[in-house]
């Protein structure tokens, strides 16, 4: 119900396919996740509009949804500092819409073709970054307000994310795509400190 589904042509190029389903919006602001990104827990408008209403008070073009370790606690609008390992990410997000765009067609044109290009850009724009000092427009939350998960790892299922959503009432056709193996499960759960 009141879902439109934006056609984008053939699934050649992300960075195409990208710009001309942000073209047929019109909205300020849009809350981006990749296919592979799933919410994990019921979400509240007010505190969505509550974020966007942050968002024009201080000038934020980027609301990472989901925080590094390197910042703890409960908090929304955590300013982030220039040597953040990746200031700019995929990971699920509020953007302000055409700011977001213009970094597409930008990259774009200088010929980034996958998710990991855009995210490398930003690698590098900021690899030599100050540590005292913040990043104008982006803004990272700490409270979990979505309970994000990712259900492929590498092109792998996640065993961990779909045995929550079993539980959760939802099954997921994993086709034959290949699950992670038990080792892979374990490295990345130390590496992530991942609980599901």
């Amino acid at each position: 119900e009141n879902l439109k589904v934006i056609k984008t042509g053939n699934e050649d190029n992300w960075f195409l396919m990208t710009i001309n389903s942000l073209k047929q919006v019109k909205e300020k602001y849009i809350y981006f996740v990749l296919e592979d990104q799933l919410i994990g827990q019921k979400m509240y408008n007010e505190d969505i509009e509550e974020i966007v209403a942050g968002m024009e008070k201080d000038n934020v073009f980027f609301y990472r949804m989901t925080c590094p370790r390197a910042y703890p606690g409960n908090k929304s609008f955590i300013k982030v500092s220039e040597d953040a390992r990746y200031p700019i990410s995929l990971q699920p997000a509020i953007w302000e819409r055409e700011v977001f765009l213009h970094y597409l067609i930008d990259l774009y044109t200088n010929d980034c073709k996958t998710p990991w290009d855009f995210e490398r850009y930003f690698i590098e724009k900021y690899k030599n970054g100050n540590p005292a000092r913040y990043i104008e427009g982006i803004r990272y939350d700490s409270r979990n307000l979505m309970n994000y998960k990712n259900i492929l790892i590498q092109g792998k299922w996640d065993p961990r994310v779909v045995k929550f959503y079993k539980r959760n009432g939802i099954v997921i056709d994993t086709g034959r795509r290949p699950y992670m193996t038990k080792k892979a499960v374990f490295l990345d759960g130390v590496k992530r400190n991942k609980l599901i």
